[in-house]
């Protein structure tokens, strides 16, 4: 099952968060917690990798807007809405190329 784990991104001068990256992650029943240096080369070559990069964009707008819930920072709202409207045109060019593929 995949899952996506999200690692802050702090600023090393003052220890602030200032972002998230989206990591993507698959435990397996019989192999446990399968490394992405094994699991994304074999989903490449038999390209899962779109689906699993569609979960994991959707994942990640799922987590900004709930960060965008608890965020007191106006500045930090606009750049959670900037993402999340850059991440559903990256959704909504991958439907495009799938569906001309």
């Amino acid at each position: 099952e995949f899952f996506t784990v999200f690692q802050p991104i702090v600023n090393a001068d003052n220890g602030e968060i200032f972002g998230f990256e989206a990591l993507a992650r698959l435990d397996n029943q019989e192999l446990g917690l399968v490394r992405p240096d094994v699991f994304i080369p074999i989903a490449e070559k038999n390209r899962s990798i779109i689906g699993i990069g569609r979960y994991i964009l959707r994942s990640s707008l799922q987590f900004a807007n709930e960060g965008k819930s608890i965020a007191y920072d106006p500045a930090f709202t606009t750049i959670i809405d900037n993402y999340i409207t850059h991440a559903i045109q990256i959704i909504q060019a991958q439907d495009a190329r799938i569906q001309t593929n």
